[in-house]
């Protein structure tokens, strides 16, 4: 067989979601022609579907060097570094590839699906605009989305009312106009929508979005049984591994090096800049929900999930005074450029729990809010997020499990050892008390209180988490003890948070 069959053949199997089959359909062409820039990418494209995203990096590297004007190199390498929280890179290969088929109606789509994803409202309309100009019906969804998401429903609905052609046959816009009905209390007309999709067309991909998205609006009307089986169909089909005793390890080795006595002889940074909250906890604890209500101070400049920390932890020499003063002054410089000197900079990336030892080191004068929840709410919720394939944990009750046991053993650890001031902030008590635990938040970041802190959900700002719809409701409590309708099926998720 020849590189072009096998390259058609590892194609065919991407779409109908064999990444394993693809990997070694184009590392069989790869061992011919090494230099085959398309075989990077197919391999890259494959080694991304199935949660490797390092090797998936790696790989698409390779095909950009190979073809540096390709734009689907670039933008299949832009997904790659969004997915590992590279944002600033990703937006790198994402722009060039605008600059190389600035014509070409896809492209243009998934440069505009990319600053969707970032929050950039205005400037991914203009581009979804675009597209639709090009002939793309895809695009559609994507202006719609952008309303949705702008709080414009009344836009919204309209545009949905006049897009019957592009609904029927776009399976995506389906599910961001089930999304929008839901929004505007027609729930039972969103699961109808989705219920008519032809799942078995779909790629596996595809079909568990439709399946997660059915899912949500299943448990909206109380069908626990209907729902959960949903989204377990859809995490069946995400077909993700994880490794629970590596994970086990990375958080053994992290206790193990930041302890107490090592915080007193390792070097810290010489800055006393003390702007820096950090906001972590697992994801769908209410970490967004907390930045909402300080974003709503003037003198905080609400950041959102920056990659830089988990960049700059990974080269850190943590040993090496130099090294850390320039990791400090790299992370501090992009906001003193900005001009304005804020009295607060949020950085909310749930993840940066696993690099709080990092963060004592470059920021002495920092303060953290660890937000909890319920474990088996977060485990719930979690299961029937359809997460990017780095979070590898979140299509299994029994991995959600253990990474959530894991980040309990951090946050012991930390409690103990952190040398930073630490508020441990609870979901459960800030929806049963939110004026006393927003005053102390406040007060644990120095600032003044204001009343306008519980009016979070009425802020224009634009939220860039997949939480962007719950904050911009007031607080609720339809959400604590959710997973009470679901417990019949969450005895994985009850054994591995556990240990047993």
């Amino acid at each position: 067989m020849n590189a072009s069959q096998l390259l058609k053949q590892g194609v065919a199997a991407l779409q109908r979601g064999d990444a394993a089959a693809a990997i070694e359909s184009s590392e069989a062409v790869l061992r011919a022609h090494p230099r085959l820039a398309v075989a990077h990418l197919v391999r890259g494209r494959a080694l991304l579907e199935r949660g490797d995203w390092e090797e998936a990096v790696d790989a698409l590297r390779h095909a950009v060097e190979l073809e540096s004007r390709s734009a689907e190199a670039h933008l299949t390498l832009g997904a790659a570094l969004s997915a590992g929280g590279r944002m600033r890179d990703a937006w790198t290969h994402h722009e060039r590839a605008l600059e190389l088929a600035p014509g070409t109606a896809t492209v243009v789509l998934r440069v505009a699906g990319f600053l969707l994803d970032q929050g950039e409202l205005e400037a991914a309309l203009d581009l979804y605009r675009r597209a639709a100009t090009l002939g793309s019906e895809e695009a559609i969804g994507g202006w719609l989305a952008v309303l949705e998401r702008r709080g414009d429903l009344q836009s919204a609905s309209d545009l949905l009312q006049r897009s019957g052609d592009a609904l029927r046959s776009s399976p995506r816009l389906r599910i961001t106009a089930a999304r929008l009905l839901r929004r505007l209390g027609r729930t039972d007309e969103a699961i109808e929508l989705l219920q008519s999709t032809g799942l078995e067309r779909l790629t596996p991909t595809l079909r568990a979005s439709v399946l997660y998205a059915l899912g949500d609006a299943l448990d909206e009307r109380r069908e626990a049984r209907r729902a959960f089986e949903c989204w377990r169909q859809a995490n069946e089909l995400r077909g993700l591994r994880f490794d629970a005793s590596a994970h086990v390890a990375r958080v053994d080795a992290i206790l193990a090096c930041y302890r107490r006595a090592d915080f007193a002889r390792l070097p810290r940074a010489s800055n006393a800049d003390d702007r820096p909250v950090f906001i972590v906890g697992a994801p769908r604890s209410g970490s967004t929900l907390v930045e909402e209500i300080l974003a709503t101070r003037p003198e905080v400049h609400a950041a959102g999930e920056l990659d830089v920390v988990p960049q700059l932890a990974r080269a850190l020499e943590r040993e090496s005074p130099a090294a850390v003063e320039s990791a400090a002054r790299h992370y501090l410089g992009r906001f003193d450029a900005q001009g304005s000197r804020p009295r607060r900079i949020t950085d909310k990336l749930p993840h940066n729990a696993f690099f709080l030892g990092e963060i004592a080191q470059l920021f002495p004068s920092a303060r953290v809010v660890y937000v909890t929840r319920d474990p088996l709410d977060t485990g719930l919720s979690i299961f029937a997020r359809d997460f990017h394939v780095t979070h590898d944990y979140a299509t299994d009750l029994g991995a959600i499990g253990v990474f959530l046991r894991e980040h309990r053993r951090l946050l012991e650890h930390w409690r103990t050892n952190l040398p930073l001031p630490l508020l441990e902030l609870s979901y459960e008590r800030l929806v049963d008390r939110p004026e006393a635990v927003a005053r102390a938040l406040l007060d644990f970041c120095g600032l003044a209180w204001d009343p306008a802190a519980l009016g979070f959900h009425a802020s224009e700002r634009v939220a860039r988490t997949a939480s962007y719809a719950q904050v911009r409701r007031p607080l609720y409590r339809s959400s604590v003890g959710r997973w009470r309708a679901y417990s019949e099926w969450l005895e994985p998720l009850e054994s591995a948070l556990a240990g047993s």
